[in-house]
């Protein structure tokens, strides 16, 4: 799996310093671990929490995005993450650094390593533009409950911290696009077709 819970939990580390404070420690460390761990069990290979929707636009037949030839890329949106924060009561120099650190290492995450796949009806060989479509914060921040309490322990800031990561990194998610390369079977005599098709993530 191209998004497994190390890479997601390098990248997360390696944006430690990008906020207005460093996030140092054991408790940045776990936190990092958990994170991971759930956008990893909710992204990989499940549409109803994450999908693309592409346009796909080549020849008739029948086929599938080879996720080796797919490209995702996920821009930084430090906005929306510190928004989500701030927006589920966290305050104050905290709510920036960490927003930074995550909607930074959750899209270079998915940006270098992210990849999607989805069979494409009607179109045998061609090229998917798509668009995230997809990311819900519910079915996040509830993998998020089921793992915190045990990785991080119990603490009073615990459902401000689900609910702004959940929210955030759905948010920075949405704002990412991709491109991919179908192929298939085309039909004899192939003739030019063009589709829409659901695309799930790897």
């Amino acid at each position: 799996m191209a998004l497994a819970p190390p890479v997601i939990f390098t990248a997360l580390q390696q944006s430690s310093l990008v906020g207005i404070f460093p996030l140092l420690g054991v408790n940045y460390v776990r936190l990092c671990s958990a994170i991971a761990t759930g956008v990893s069990q909710w992204a990989i290979g499940q549409p109803y929490n994450l999908a693309l929707t592409g346009a796909v636009v080549g020849v008739s037949g029948a086929g599938a995005v080879n996720p080796l030839l797919t490209r995702l890329i996920i821009p930084p949106s430090i906005p929306i993450m510190v928004g989500a924060l701030i927006g589920a009561g966290m305050l104050g120099p905290a709510a920036s650094s960490l927003g930074s650190a995550v909607a930074t290492g959750i899209a270079s995450a998915f940006t270098t390593a992210g990849q999607f796949t989805g069979p494409v009806a009607g179109v045998g060989n061609g090229v998917s533009t798509a668009k995230v479509t997809v990311a819900n914060p519910v079915s996040l921040a509830a993998i998020f409950a089921s793992i915190f309490p045990a990785m991080l322990g119990p603490g009073p800031a615990s459902l401000m911290l689900i609910s702004g990561l959940a929210n955030g990194i759905s948010g920075v998610l949405l704002t990412g696009a991709g491109t991919g390369q179908v192929v298939g079977t085309p039909t004899v005599p192939p003739a030019p077709f063009t589709t829409v098709a659901i695309h799930t993530v790897i």
